[in-house]
């Protein structure tokens, strides 16, 4: 066996490990074009012609197979936490950047808080999640009458 279908037989098996741990299925279609180029360099093809049919399997593959991949792949489902974005809730424990405590109750939970601003928020103030980091909102305190106006 000679050393270019070696290289392209490691190569083919480090793909395929890569791809075991992870959920892209862009690998495979590599892994699969580094098998034909090491039967091409079996076969006594020079090896710029073994890297051409690598590039032309591997894109081949990725331009038929990726479409239909992609619909058999579980979508990603947005966690229920992620609907506390955008309302609003009442400061239960003032928010202080320094020590970096503070909560808010919104939509009946309790959640540890801190300020998008890094300003100190009040107990009973009104304020609205912008976003959420790790179990923390990040929130912007809000009045009374935006609420209403929205």
């Amino acid at each position: 066996m000679s050393t270019a279908v070696i290289v392209w037989i490691i190569i083919a098996v480090v793909l395929i490990i890569i791809e075991a741990c992870s959920t892209n299925m862009v690998t495979i279609w590599v892994a699969i074009g580094a098998i034909f180029a090491a039967i091409a360099a079996w076969l006594g093809v020079l090896v710029v012609a073994q890297s051409g049919v690598f590039v032309l399997v591997s894109g081949i593959l990725l331009i038929a197979t990726r479409p239909l991949a992609r619909k058999m792949l579980p979508k990603t489902v947005p966690l229920n936490s992620d609907r506390v974005i955008g309302e609003p809730g009442v400061v239960t424990e003032e928010i202080e950047p320094i020590s970096g405590t503070g909560q808010i109750k919104v939509m009946g939970q309790i959640w540890s808080a801190k300020s998008a601003d890094g300003s100190t928020i009040p107990v009973e103030s009104t304020v609205e999640v912008v976003e959420i980091i790790g179990n923390r909102v990040v929130v912007e305190k809000i009045s009374k009458e935006e609420i209403e106006n929205a």
